[in-house]
């Protein structure tokens, strides 16, 4: 025969330490947290300008209607 003798070993097997396995998952568990939180902060202050917006916008169309100044 060619090559190496067989000698009854196998190759080594590569265990992965559980604690590694889990450190990786609350890494992950984390930053999607961490994402998720930034985005929904985020989310409520663009509501807040939207109402602002929302509130600027219904007292210019009321000045306007009462004071009768149409442009068209």
């Amino acid at each position: 025969m060619v090559g190496a003798p067989y000698t009854g070993r196998t190759a080594p097997q590569r265990r992965e330490d559980p604690m590694n396995i889990l450190l990786i998952i609350v890494i992950v568990i984390a930053i999607i947290l961490a994402i998720t939180g930034g985005l929904v902060q985020s989310l409520q202050f663009l509501l807040w300008v939207g109402l602002v917006l929302l509130a600027i916008a219904v007292i210019a169309w009321l000045i306007r209607s009462i004071s009768g100044n149409r442009t068209r």
